[in-house]
């Protein structure tokens, strides 16, 4: 869960300053556009929301397996945590995940040239 919100918080808070750009610098009008940082915090806790929401039904209803390995060679154990292979909710953690890197990339392309024009 703490990965899971530490990516949240990392990559949400660099879209979040790259779309501030994108509004701030997209604007054919000229208007005055403001966008305080609590507009964003307030975007940000809705991201975190959304993970917290996914994670929830990740531990309610698909508990990870503990599994120990022996490594025969060193006489240690080693133990993991794992899913089945058909866990729908790691598949949509991943999804949401990968959908906010992927609409980041789109946002910091746009932005790319703001400065040359």
């Amino acid at each position: 869960a703490l990965l899971s919100y530490g990516f949240t918080v990392a990559f949400g808070s660099l879209f979040l300053k790259t779309w501030r750009i994108r509004r701030v610098f997209d604007n054919p009008d000229f208007k005055q556009i403001s966008l305080p940082n609590s507009f964003l915090f307030g975007w940000l806790s809705f991201f975190l929301f959304v993970d917290s929401v996914i994670l929830a039904f990740l531990y309610g209803f698909e508990l990870p397996e503990s599994t120990t390995y022996r490594i025969s060679s060193q006489q240690t154990e080693h133990s993991a945590c794992s899913y089945s292979s058909k866990s729908i909710s790691l598949l949509v953690l991943f999804i949401y995940k990968v959908l906010i890197i992927l609409y980041g990339a789109y946002l910091s392309y746009r932005v790319h040239k703001v400065f040359q024009q």
